[in-house]
């Protein structure tokens, strides 16, 4: 074969391709490079027909034949790296992308494929630093200002994401991209309706793409209809059956729906896209979690780490990882996540000095007078004090006490059923200043950020359930401003929900530890002060969601409808989705009940 018929051949290959007739390409791609084995740019190309036929694995042995014969060729290194990611390899990709750059560091092209991997492996600043060097160099390059809006919406940096997406679409108005992005936005937001008519608009300009419908199904499963997300899975999963978002969303929806074992499969589906592995592994934990499938819970949980919709950091030491057994030398447990879960896992603190008896404990400053005041022997600090290396020997997430010591069921049997002590001079001051004819009744009926909307009660018909069984004073232990909500309730009702002024139910929370006390009992949604109520043994009505909103310790009840965690707590869960008629006719029987017993 001469030089004129292989150029001629190789024409033709490139027509079949760009009109989507790959293996009419690939044979005679095949047939040339068995013609001209060693030369690199008919095995570029046949190495990017593979590709485009779907062939990723043999189109990189391919690559790396071009690249053995020539080291410098910088778009082998680019599309190596590409397939590489696509089977979910983004750690080798990066590397055969830093030779490309290596050669070029200019190479937009290497770049943006360079901050992707970055936001598959979930490391976020990282991939933003890659697009804005991509972006000195080319302001308007639309790949480059639409991955970066997903790093910033990951970061939680919903302004700056907004303005890329928005000049993605500035750039193109019909760019898909732009339109899932803003969608991606909303949905972090939880203004699903709007999430809905960005991921529309995409799906229109590119219907067929399985990120997209995935999207779309996800939060048509937000919105409750299931029918229609399942569909939209459906389809997503006929383009892509190893689709990783698919199968993360579907789990998730049947997380929701308390179908953990549907959850669990769809978390664990495919291991050959590993888009957002550790957030479908620690899905599948909590999904464990919620069945009492304890050790197998456990097991993932420390894949919150990686999880990305978690705003945690890992403490920066050197020092090993408390194990759990016996040591005098010291131990530092350290906060990670929000008040409630700091209360829950405080619960596990008596059976870890127990085997650390030089503990150091570092918890919110709002915790610490509580907690040093009910754990006496336990040295607590404050999350902005510093230490050491030097003033430690191990340390633990506080949140893996709970493999250590709740590794199964029968471990709650040894719990302390109160182990937070309010101070009792203001116990005393708080109850000289309520009425005391009536039973003083704790409410609180709201709550912020992920999922609040389903987790908030409807507090008209809470005081209506109250007042029509036991006549009471009502006492405000929301940690917000309730002033709209107290004077609405006071004109359509007629009844006042005390507010204390001298507790700062946010701030002082060794102050709202006095008033839980010094109410006769509490209700209330899922918050930060059902926690306080039942680490305090207060007894306590909990209404909770079905599914989205319902967290997995709320799952582990005893027969009589006792929290495990908290025997003070009852808690009383919707049987529907959205629907509170169910656990409002429990607490009106639980109340009759109080009262007859009373």
């Amino acid at each position: 074969m001469n030089e004129q018929q292989a150029n001629a051949l190789f024409e033709q290959s490139i027509s079949h391709l760009q009109h989507g007739q790959h293996q009419e390409a690939l044979k005679i791609l095949v047939k040339l490079d068995q013609a001209i084995p060693s030369n690199p740019g008919i095995l570029f190309f046949t190495a990017t027909g593979h590709s485009i036929a779907g062939n990723k694995r043999k189109a990189i042995q391919i690559y790396e034949r071009v690249l053995r014969l020539n080291p410098r060729f910088i778009e082998a290194y680019n599309n190596i790296a590409l397939d590489l990611a696509y089977i979910g390899e983004h750690e080798k990709a990066i590397g055969f992308i830093d030779q490309a750059l290596a050669i070029r560091p200019d190479f937009i092209e290497a770049l943006v494929n360079k901050g992707c991997c970055f936001n598959a492996l979930g490391e976020y600043q990282l991939a933003c630093n890659c697009f804005e060097s991509a972006l000195q160099i080319q302001p308007n390059n639309a790949e480059a200002l639409a991955n970066s809006s997903i790093a910033l919406i990951h970061l939680g940096q919903y302004s700056k994401a907004t303005a890329l997406a928005e000049h993605v679409l500035q750039i193109n108005p019909k760019d898909y991209k732009g339109h899932s992005n803003l969608g991606k936005i909303s949905t972090a937001m939880e203004r699903f309706n709007d999430a809905l008519m960005h991921f529309i608009a995409a799906n229109q300009n590119k219907p067929d793409d399985p990120d997209n419908l995935s999207e779309l199904g996800n939060i048509y499963a937000k919105l409750g209809q299931h029918e229609l997300a399942q569909q939209h899975f459906d389809q997503a999963l006929n383009i892509n059956p190893n689709h990783g978002a698919t199968q993360l969303h579907l789990g998730l929806m049947y997380h929701d729906l308390r179908e953990f074992d549907q959850a669990i499969f769809h978390f664990s589906s495919t291991t050959q896209d590993k888009y957002r592995l550790a957030q479908r592994e620690y899905n599948s934990s909590l999904s464990h979690l919620h069945k009492g499938a304890l050790q197998a819970g456990w097991s993932a949980y420390d894949r919150r780490w990686k999880a990305s919709d978690l705003p945690i950091i890992f403490l920066d030491t050197r020092r090993p990882l408390w194990d759990g057994k016996r040591t005098n030398d010291a131990v530092l447990i350290w906060q990670e996540q929000g008040i409630g879960d700091q209360i829950l896992f405080g619960s596990l603190l008596h059976e870890a000095a127990v085997q650390a008896s030089n503990l150091i404990v570092r918890l919110d400053s709002r915790l610490t007078p509580i907690f040093q005041r009910s754990f006496p022997t336990i040295r607590f600090i404050t999350n902005d004090s510093k230490l050491a290396d030097t003033d430690f020997e191990y340390h633990l997430p506080l949140g893996d006490l709970g493999k250590i010591f709740r590794s199964k069921p029968e471990a709650f049997s040894s719990k302390e059923a109160i182990y937070l002590k309010a101070d009792t001079r203001r116990v005393t001051e708080i109850k000289g200043i309520l009425p005391a004819k009536t039973p003083a009744i704790g409410l609180a009926w709201a709550t912020k950020g992920k999922c609040s909307m389903e987790r908030n009660l409807p507090i008209e018909e809470v005081v209506k359930a109250i007042q029509k069984i036991t006549p009471s004073t009502l006492i405000d232990l929301q940690y917000s401003d309730t002033s709209t909500d107290r004077a609405r309730i006071s004109e359509r009702l007629g009844v006042n929900i005390v507010h204390i002024n001298g507790v700062d139910n946010l701030n002082d929370l060794d102050g709202l530890s006095a008033l839980i006390t010094a109410c006769d009992f509490v209700v209330t949604c899922s918050n930060s002060t059902a926690h306080l109520a039942g680490a305090l043994g207060k007894e306590t009505y909990l209404l909770v969601p079905f599914g989205r909103g319902r967290h997995w310790y709320w799952s582990h009840i005893e027969k009589d409808g006792r929290s495990m965690w908290y025997p003070s707590i009852r808690v009383l869960p919707q049987n529907t989705v959205g629907d509170w008629s169910h656990p409002m006719q429990e607490l009106e029987s639980l109340l009759n009940q109080r009262n007859t017993q009373e």
